[in-house]
């Protein structure tokens, strides 16, 4: 594996083997601010649920 002599990427798709386009540096950090996005807003769902929650309570303890 010398000088980019490496195996060329595959997927298996349908049970066919196709090479696997390079994922260019703008693909790259697409799909991390998507990560990102979507970790953000699960967070955000998560805190008004337990803000929910802790309303809920507070009112029939209080």
């Amino acid at each position: 594996l010398l000088n980019g002599d490496s195996p060329v990427p595959t997927r298996s798709v349908g049970g066919v083997v196709q090479p696997v386009a390079p994922i260019t540096a703008e693909q790259k950090l697409a799909k991390k601010n998507e990560l990102k996005a979507r970790g953000e807003a699960h967070h955000i769902w998560l805190s008004l649920i337990l803000d929910k929650k802790m309303t809920k309570y507070e009112l029939s303890n209080g």
